[in-house]
């Protein structure tokens, strides 16, 4: 099914405030805060440029009105996570996040509730 970008931003916002943020320092905390908080601040801007990408588009990514497959994107991404087991991604001033499956499952989750 296919959610609006507001949506899944609000949604991705909800996990980082219920799953990331608290396991921060308080510097972590505030620089992750201000980022997201520009990410949403400019919503229509990102919205724009994500809808225009020709390979997002082709691959059923998102749609020319902004909606993205979360359904779909959801399903993809658990089967390569299961069989990897979990990622990890380093992200500078951040250290290193480890995502598993059920990880995926509460994105979804925030992005539904939202």
């Amino acid at each position: 099914m296919n959610y609006s970008f507001d949506k899944v931003a609000s949604g991705l916002a909800k996990y980082l405030d219920k799953n990331l943020y608290s396991g921060m320092n308080d510097m972590q905390e505030i620089v992750a805060r201000i980022m997201v908080g520009r990410v949403i601040n400019r919503s229509e801007e990102i919205k724009t440029a994500l809808s225009n990408n020709g390979l997002l588009r082709t691959f059923g990514v998102i749609n020319h009105d902004g909606c993205i497959d979360v359904d779909g994107l959801v399903h993809d991404i658990k089967r390569q996570m299961e069989s990897k087991g979990s990622i990890e991604i380093s992200i500078p001033l951040f250290g290193k996040i480890k995502f598993v499956p059920e990880d995926i499952d509460d994105i979804h989750r925030c992005i539904m509730e939202a």
